[in-house]
């Protein structure tokens, strides 16, 4: 089973972590860990989530840019493969 690492900086608003929540869902993935954080002095919303299951990549960073905020920054990364640093 692919693991995958999502990371978005975006203006913050009401719902942000549920319509991102909505989205994994409904592609059938499963959060293992969530975490956010507001920058309230300039009112940006930083989110990282770690998920796993089978996901046509193309078609969920579609969904995240049709429905996060303008100028959203999303990145969305394989996280399966381990990188050892020595």
């Amino acid at each position: 089973m692919q693991k995958y690492r999502l990371l978005i900086e975006t203006d913050d608003q009401k719902g942000l972590v549920y319509k991102v929540s909505k989205i994994i869902f409904e592609n059938n993935l499963n959060v293992e860990r969530n975490s956010e954080f507001v920058d309230k002095q300039h009112n940006k919303f930083f989110m990282r989530t770690v998920f796993s299951g089978e996901v046509n990549i193309q078609l969920m960073l579609s969904d995240l840019t049709e429905t996060l905020p303008t100028k959203s920054q999303i990145k969305l990364v394989d996280s399966s493969k381990k990188i050892l640093l020595f």
